[in-house]
């Protein structure tokens, strides 16, 4: 039966997915005082991306490109920001993708 169903699956033009996915990493270290870095990674098929990272109140103070499929490390020098709690997220082809926190402390 379950043979029966794949096959029906693609009859009706269900496609597998490809599991290739967008992915945000925690940034390290975190907390952090001078510099931290966002690992995050990309599908082959996008035309747009980019890290933006957002204050409590959700009013965006930066945003960082990203030009190349796969792994990607953006290299944040926090001194840019006031000690507190930030939001950062991926954005790709102008979807949210994820969005975690960053602590910012002073020196």
């Amino acid at each position: 039966e379950i043979a029966n169903l794949r096959k029906s699956e693609k009859s009706y033009g269900i496609e597998e997915q490809d599991n290739t996915k967008n992915v945000l990493s925690q940034n390290t270290p975190n907390p952090t005082n001078s510099t931290t870095t966002i690992e995050c990674i990309i599908d082959i098929h996008f035309s747009e991306a980019s890290i933006a990272v957002y204050d409590l109140n959700g009013l965006q103070l930066a945003e960082y490109p990203i030009y190349h499929n796969g792994k990607n490390t953006i290299s944040i020098k926090t001194n840019e920001f006031k000690p507190g709690m930030y939001m950062y997220s991926l954005l790709v082809d102008g979807k949210l993708i994820d969005t975690k926190r960053m602590v910012i402390t002073s020196k």
